[in-house]
């Protein structure tokens, strides 16, 4: 369900404000990590699967504010080309995401270098600087972090590249072949 009537599936189910632990991510977040869970297992898909389709997906190219309301490339070095060497989005995800070095902040208070559209109001989207880029993850993006299972299969594949490219090739063709004999 996406309460934002965009077409995509919700990215952000927003803060249970009932959690006044603001170190408790897992519960104050807990409806968007339901809300991954949920999307990817309607259509047949695991946690692992969720996790490497996620992290393959996200590590290439930009969100686009005009269509999902989003603004700002993944992989801040070069959107345009996927990478998993050096300081790409593995390390954003296991390293610095953890560490608390993403800043939550407002999608409407950003721009598209590209387009120079703002963000949409009412969503947000966690950013930080590094290396004199800014990257940019979605709460879904987040969910890895936040949920322990996910977090897991995350500093899993962090550790093994190799499992993780063979893993999201499984994952990518079983997605893509849904409902195909």
């Amino acid at each position: 369900i996406n309460p934002n009537t965009s077409r995509l599936p919700a990215a952000d189910l927003g803060v249970d404000d009932s959690v006044k632990d603001a170190n408790a991510n897992a519960e104050r977040e807990a409806r968007t990590i339901a809300g991954v869970r949920q999307t990817f297992a309607r259509m047949g898909l695991n946690d692992q699967e969720t996790v490497v389709l996620i992290l393959l997906g996200h590590q290439f190219g930009r969100c686009h504010p005009n269509v999902s309301g989003f603004v700002g490339p993944w992989y801040a070095f070069d959107p345009a080309h996927w990478s998993m060497d050096s300081v790409g989005y593995f390390n954003v995800y296991a390293e610095f995401a953890p560490q608390g070095s993403l800043r939550e902040c407002a999608s409407a208070s950003k721009r598209c270098d590209l387009t120079g559209v703002a963000g949409a109001a009412g969503k947000r989207q966690f950013n930080m600087e590094l290396m004199g880029r800014e990257w940019m993850l979605l709460p879904s993006d987040m969910a890895l972090v936040w949920d322990a299972e996910y977090s897991k299969i995350l500093q899993h594949y962090y550790r093994d590249r190799r499992a993780f490219v063979k893993d999201a090739c499984a994952a990518w063709k079983k997605l893509t072949e849904l409902g195909c004999d």
